[in-house]
Order: structure tokens, then sequence, then C-alpha cells
């Protein structure tokens, strides 16, 4: 039926499984940012609200509104960072390692046709030392993409 995906894939349940795996990292995350936001929220509203010092409960008020209000941001922030940071950078590892792979593999070709011209001219100055005819064709190589390369790398 169609094709196939791969193990890790099939098996993937709800999206809320990837959040529990990292829910150690979200907290911590989520803490951290949380408390530095609503620190700097409510620092510069104290700060701009007069000359006069404030009561306790002014300024506890304007804390506990500072820390109700950043939850918002914070939240879907911690998200991002614990879960779509780690998943760029494992796309940007993917896609240098899939180049370092073509490479390799560009590599490993030119030396194979390198191989196969060597012989070749080997057999070749063998035959025409020993005074014999040489009439084997050079080798034909294809590449992978259709293209005719018949010469020496």
């Amino acid at each position: 039926m169609g094709f196939q995906l791969e193990e890790e894939q099939v098996e993937r349940g709800s999206p809320f499984d990837v959040v529990a795996q990292h829910i150690d990292r979200f907290l911590s995350t989520f803490l951290i940012l949380w408390a530095t936001l609503t620190s700097i929220v409510s620092y510069s509203r104290i700060i701009t609200s007069g000359s006069e010092p404030l009561a306790w409960h002014e300024t506890a008020t304007i804390t506990i509104s500072a820390a109700a209000v950043t939850v918002g941001i914070v939240f879907p922030l911690s998200i991002a960072v614990v879960e779509g940071i780690p998943m760029v950078f494992a796309h940007f590892i993917k896609l240098r390692n899939r180049e370092e792979g073509r490479e390799q593999g560009r590599k490993e070709g030119r030396d194979a046709a390198n191989r196969l011209w060597m012989d070749w001219v080997r057999r070749k100055a063998e035959a025409e030392s020993a005074g014999e005819s040489f009439d084997e064709p050079p080798p034909n190589l294809q590449s992978s993409n259709g293209a005719n390369d018949s010469s020496p790398v």
C-alpha cells in the first residue's frame, strides 16, 4: 500500500509524546525565562512608577501582573527553544552529512574510473611492448546521471 515509512516514523504516537520526552528541559527553560522576564518587567514598571517609594502591596501587584503577562510570552518561547532549535540544528547537520556523503561517493567514483583506465592503459602498454595487437576498446564509463565520461579524471 503506497510507500513504506522508516521504522522510527511509523512508531511515533501523539505529538505530546515529543514534549513528554523533554519535559525536564522544557520546565527548566520555562522557569529561567519566566523568572528573568518577570524580573525585568517588574523592575522597569517599579522604576517608572514615580519618585515616591512604593508600598509592598503595590510592588506585589506589579510583580504578580508582570508574572501573569509574561507566561503567555515565555510558554511558546520555551517550546521553541526546547523543540524547535534542536530540530533546526539537526536539519542542518543532516544536510551537511548528506553533502559529505555525496563528495565521498564522487571521490570513490573517480577512483574507480581511474583504476579502470589505468588497468586498460597497463594492458595496452604490455601488449604493445610484447608486439601483440591490442584491440580491446577503452572503458566506456557511464555516470549515474547518464553523462558519458570516457576520459581519465
